[in-house]
């Protein structure tokens, strides 16, 4: 019982999630969905405090921006919704 439930409502949640996060890189582009993926997914699937998970979301969005900005420079879609300009 319990295990199993609970494995299945951890898959679902990260269903959920990654479902979210591909409708949200164009909304809002590519960095914050990624920060925000990445803390729902350290704080509710991995159990990690608030802050350590803001940390790992906003570390992670960074890197993967450099990566694929700079890097790569792959080109990311313009979000619909700028956020702070």
């Amino acid at each position: 019982g319990s295990v199993k439930s609970d494995a299945w409502r951890r898959i679902g949640f990260g269903v959920a999630a990654l479902v979210a996060y591909r409708y949200l890189i164009p909304m809002i582009g590519f960095a914050p969905a990624t920060a925000l993926f990445i803390v729902a997914l350290s704080r509710f699937l991995e159990n990690a405090s608030w802050t350590r998970s803001l940390i790992f979301g906003l570390a992670t969005a960074a890197a993967s921006y450099y990566l694929f900005q700079v890097v790569l420079k792959i080109q990311m879609p313009v979000p619909v919704i700028r956020l702070g300009g």
